[in-house]
C-alpha cells in the first residue's frame, strides 16, 4: 500500500481540523443564541406578569394576598375568563380597555396580538401578528433569531374570531424550545394532564380544549396534501363539517372533545422530522359557555388506525 506523502498528510491534517474548528464555532453559535432567546423569553414573562399585577385584585384574590406567581399556568389561577362587554345602555359607544399585561409589550412592539400558555408554562410566550415569514427568523424585539416568535396567520382576525385560527411556530429540538412543546401532544397522558390551553387576545381570555393532533404532508410526491392551513373561513356549515371530519379521521388521539360547525377552532402548526417538510398539527376548540377547563381530560386514548401520509406507510407500514 503506498504511504501518503507528508505534505498530503499534512494538508488532510489541516483541513480536517478547519472543519473541526468551523463546527465547533457554529455549536457555540447556536448555544450563545438559544441562551439569549431563552433570556428574551423569560424577560417577556416578567413584563407580562408584572402587568397583571397592576391590575385591581378581586376579593378572593385579596383574601388570599397572593399575586400570580412569574411562569405559573394560567389556567390554575384563573379558571373563567373574562369576558369584556358593553354596558346595556350605551353598547354603540363600548371600547374595549387593553389587558394591563400587554401595556408594556404593546408599547414595546404593536405586532403583540396576545399570549400563548401551554402546558402549565411550559410554553408561556406572546403571540404575533405580520406577515407569514417575518417572525420565522426574528424574535419579539426584531433581531434576527433562527429560534423565531410564535405569530398568528397573516390572514386572521386578531380577535380568534375566525372559524378557523391558526398559530405557527418553530419546532427547536436542541433546546426544546418554541413549538417543540407540542410534540407531547402525542402523548395520551400528556393530554389527560392538560387538555387546556390558553389563548389570549390583548382584550380578552379564552380557553381552548384539545380535540385532535396528526401528523401532515405538504409535498405532493408524498401523497394527497390535506391543504389545513387554507381552511380558516367556511363559507357553509355542511363544509366546516367536512373540515372537521377530516380532522378527526387524522387524529391520532381520541381526547374525548366533540367538535361542531358552531365552534371556534385554533390550529397549531409546527415542523415535525419523520420526513421532509412534515407537519404536526394540533387542533383545540374554544370551551363552550356551559363548560369549564376541569370538564376535560378525562378520557383520552390513543387511536387503532388513524389516516396517515402516504409517505408515511411507506416509510414505517
Amino acid at each position: 500500500m503506498k504511504k501518503i506523502s507528508t505534505p498530503v498528510r499534512i494538508g488532510l491534517i489541516v483541513f480536517f481540523l478547519g472543519v473541526a474548528l468551523v463546527s465547533s464555532w457554529h455549536v457555540v453559535q447556536w448555544a450563545m443564541q438559544s441562551y439569549h432567546s431563552s433570556q428574551i423569553q423569560k424577560e417577556l414573562q416578567q413584563l407580562y406578569h408584572q402587568g397583571a399585577l397592576t391590575e385591581e385584585p378581586d376579593d378572593s384574590s385579596a383574601e388570599k394576598g397572593e399575586p400570580p406567581v412569574p411562569g405559573q399556568s394560567e389556567e390554575s389561577t384563573e379558571q373563567t375568563p373574562p369576558v369584556q362587554t358593553p354596558p346595556e345602555d350605551t353598547p354603540s359607544n363600548f371600547t374595549p380597555q387593553m389587558l394591563p399585561e400587554y401595556r408594556a409589550l404593546y408599547e414595546k412592539n404593536k405586532d403583540i396580538v396576545g399570549w400563548l400558555n401551554i402546558g402549565g408554562g411550559l410554553l408561556s410566550t406572546p403571540v404575533m401578528q405580520r406577515d407569514n415569514e417575518y417572525y420565522l427568523t426574528h424574535n419579539f424585539y426584531g433581531e434576527q433569531d433562527n429560534h423565531g416568535q410564535v405569530f398568528l396567520d397573516e390572514r386572521n382576525a386578531k380577535d380568534l374570531s375566525d372559524d378557523n385560527t391558526i398559530l405557527y411556530g418553530h419546532n427547536i429540538t436542541s433546546d426544546k424550545s418554541m413549538f417543540n412543546v407540542l410534540t407531547n401532544y402525542k402523548d395520551a397522558n400528556f393530554v389527560s394532564q392538560n387538555p387546556i390551553i390558553q389563548v389570549n387576545t390583548l382584550y380578552q381570555k379564552y380557553h381552548y380544549a384539545v380535540a385532535a393532533v396528526y401528523v401532515a404532508s405538504t409535498r405532493p410526491e408524498h401523497g394527497e396534501v390535506f391543504d389545513y392551513i387554507n381552511y380558516l373561513k367556511f363559507s357553509t356549515r355542511t363544509a366546516k363539517e367536512a373540515y372537521i371530519a377530516q380532522i378527526e379521521k387524522r387524529s391520532l388521539l381520541d381526547t374525548g372533545v366533540k367538535m361542531t360547525a358552531d365552534d371556534k377552532l385554533l390550529t397549531f402548526s409546527t415542523c415535525t422530522y419523520e420526513f421532509a417538510d412534515a407537519r404536526l398539527v394540533v387542533v383545540a376548540r374554544r370551551l363552550r359557555d356551559d363548560e369549564k377547563p376541569e370538564d376535560f381530560g378525562t378520557s383520552v386514548v390513543k387511536r387503532e388506525n388513524p389516516l396517515m401520509p402516504e409517505i408515511w406507510t411507506k416509510l414505517f407500514g
